[in-house]
């Protein structure tokens, strides 16, 4: 009898320490995605996510003794691989804009605009809005380009000059 009593206690604090860890876990989940909220719009260079993404990889890959079984701790997991997945994104849409590649950056942020719900509860309004405000960068971009080209074609001779200048010129 007293050794089952003491199987009982045993399990019992096992139980609750798991119980602690698990409750540890879901805070720290917590906060990792409540911080990549508040950074994601707020970071200006692809490298101002970096740490934010290995913090977010290292929870998701968190010890395995928690994850069979536990459908609190699978939800939790994906929410942290699709928050990653996210800043993934938005880190290559930054570092598209970082080297003027405005065409990349658009069609990232179009992909974005395209999911159901943000993972980190960006506004869609606001992936539209980056989006418009890319095109009319892209549009300066190729005006910037295209207007000396354009400038110096005065004939039909200067015709094929310039079409090679268009072959050449980068964005266009």
């Amino acid at each position: 009898m007293r050794l089952s009593a003491r199987l009982i206690i045993s399990w019992l604090y096992f139980a609750a320490v798991i119980a602690a860890c698990a409750a540890e876990e879901d805070k720290e989940t917590a906060d990792a995605l409540r911080r990549a909220s508040d950074v994601v719009l707020k970071a200006r260079k692809a490298s101002d996510l970096d740490a934010l993404l290995i913090e977010l990889h290292l929870l998701a890959a968190g010890p395995a003794r928690f994850r069979s079984g536990n459908p609190e701790r699978e939800s939790a997991v994906n929410r942290l691989h699709d928050a990653a997945r996210f800043l993934q994104q938005w880190q290559n849409y930054l570092w598209a804009v970082e080297g003027e590649k405005f065409d990349n950056g658009i069609r990232i942020l179009t992909d974005l605009a395209q999911t159901e719900q943000s993972p980190l509860d960006v506004p869609r309004s606001e992936i539209l809005s980056r989006t418009r405000r890319l095109e009319g960068e892209d549009k300066a971009q190729a005006d910037n380009y295209a207007a000396p080209i354009l400038q110096s074609i005065h004939s039909l001779d200067d015709l094929p000059q310039g079409t090679d200048a268009t072959e050449i010129a980068p964005g266009l």
